[in-house]
C-alpha cells in the first residue's frame, strides 16, 4: 500500500482515489450534541491558559472552575474531571 501511495500514477492508486472521493462526497457531517457546551467552555479554557502562563493562579482557579461547571452531564464527566484536576493544581499554586 505504501508503494501505491508513493506511485500515485498507478491504476491501483487511481482506483482507490476514486473510491475515497466517492465516499467523501457521499458522507454526511453530523452535528455533535455536545458542541454547544464545548463552544461555551473554550472561551474560559483560553482565559485559564492565559492566567496560568502569567502566574495569575487565582484567576486560573476561577476559570478552571468555570470550565468544569459548564461541562455538565455524563458524556463530559471525564473532561470535567480533567478540569477539576487543573482547578486543584491552580488552587495549590495559590497557596504557595
Amino acid at each position: 500500500m505504501y508503494k501505491l501511495f508513493l506511485d500515485q500514477s498507478s491504476p491501483e492508486w487511481r482506483g482507490a482515489d476514486k473510491e475515497i472521493i466517492a465516499r467523501r462526497n457521499g458522507a454526511k457531517q453530523l452535528t455533535n450534541k455536545l458542541m454547544g457546551k464545548l463552544e461555551q467552555a473554550v472561551i474560559q479554557e483560553l482565559a485559564y491558559q492565559e492566567a496560568i502562563w502569567s502566574a495569575n493562579y487565582e484567576k486560573a482557579l476561577e476559570k478552571a472552575t468555570s470550565v468544569a461547571s459548564l461541562l455538565d452531564g455524563d458524556d463530559l464527566k471525564g473532561y470535567r474531571g480533567f478540569w477539576y484536576y487543573l482547578a486543584g493544581s491552580a488552587a495549590c499554586y495559590c497557596k504557595r
